[in-house]
């Protein structure tokens, strides 16, 4: 009978605060300030969500916000449909590391481009959920890299023999180096450059995963080993130089296992400023404020905010030229 009463109160509740709040029209729509909290907070959350949806690549830090337009579908319950200009960072997606902890690439190795992601956000259900997203990265063109840093790095196909080459003799190594019982071999090349033209020097990234080779035999081409079968395999990331010299070839490897207990982004609970409190059971869903998103085509196009886009994470002057949209609008109607 307890139970029952706690039921009609609760249907009770529902439904008076339903009628307060009726569902708006499709049409409330509007565009929020490029720099106000709550499209930083929304625009995070969806980047996180993108990472740890990827299975390749490198995880993308959030450069400045372009676009942020909220369609409130019910109280307190909205989709956000974002434009975000992103960089990659040094870290792999593999590694599940937060982004926040991940540093950026340097200038003259920057990957940049934008990502539209629309996030559905149910306060009362707590419930964040990524509906769709794409995202368009590209390198800074070489001739950017020339004119701002002539001696610099710059990007090189992973296809390229040389860069091939340079990753096995990296990885060979690591090999005759580290302590493990098995050898290592590559999964796949991630990034490569090359400094200098007369005898060029290579730097290298690649994913490698543990074989059932074992090190009590020699073997000369670790290509020919099987990777270990089980998911619980050793994996990790490879970073490695190539350069020659007059006198010698110096080689350079350093690898970094992943870990899932590693600042790993996991199935948790999200905690935003936004959120109201829960009480009584943690792991109870409000499902009866729960509904699925009315997802619309993306509005394409420039923001109607005069705050869009907003401010930059970082100065870097050379990214700003190259994105669509150009100089934070502060910048652009200042007299």
């Amino acid at each position: 009978m307890k139970q029952i009463n706690i039921l009609l109160i609760a249907v009770h509740l529902f439904c008076t605060w339903t009628a307060a709040f009726p569902r708006p029209p499709s049409s409330m729509m509007g565009y929020l300030s490029c720099n106000d909290n709550l499209a930083k907070t929304v625009s995070n959350l969806a980047l996180e969500q993108i990472n740890k949806h990827r299975t390749e690549g490198y995880i993308y830090s959030l450069f400045r916000i372009s676009s942020a337009l909220e369609e409130l579908q019910a109280p307190f319950h909205s989709l956000y449909y974002l434009t975000l200009d992103v960089e990659e960072t040094e870290c792999h997606v593999l590694s599940k590391t937060i982004s926040k902890n991940c540093p950026v690439r340097p200038l003259h190795l920057a990957v940049f481009g934008t990502c539209e992601a629309t996030l559905y956000i149910n306060k009362p259900g707590r419930i964040v959920q990524l509906s769709k997203y794409n995202c368009t990265l590209k390198p800074v063109p070489r001739s950017q890299i020339v004119q701002t840093c002539p001696g610099c790095p710059t990007p090189v196909s992973v296809d390229d023999k040389d860069v091939i080459e340079a990753a096995n003799k990296v990885l060979q190594k690591f090999n005759n180096e580290n302590n493990h019982i098995h050898y290592f071999g590559i999964l796949s090349l991630t990034a490569a450059s090359m400094q200098g033209v007369a005898k060029p020097s290579y730097f290298v990234e690649f994913l490698i995963k543990e074989t059932l080779c074992s090190k009590s035999r020699a073997e000369a081409d670790f290509s020919k080993c099987t990777p270990v079968g089980c998911p619980n395999a050793t994996t990790g990331l490879c970073k490695g130089s190539v350069m020659s010299a007059p006198e010698k070839t110096y080689i350079t490897a350093s690898c970094k296992f992943f870990s899932q207990a590693e600042e790993a982004v996991k199935d948790h609970e999200v905690t935003l400023p936004f959120f109201p409190p829960r009480h009584g059971d943690q792991h109870r869903k409000m499902t009866f404020l729960e509904q699925e998103p009315q997802v619309h085509p993306f509005p394409h196009g420039p923001s109607e905010s005069s705050d869009c886009p907003g401010k930059p994470i970082r100065q870097a002057t050379m990214l700003l030229s190259l994105l669509p949209g150009g100089m934070p609008a502060q910048e652009k109607h200042s007299p």
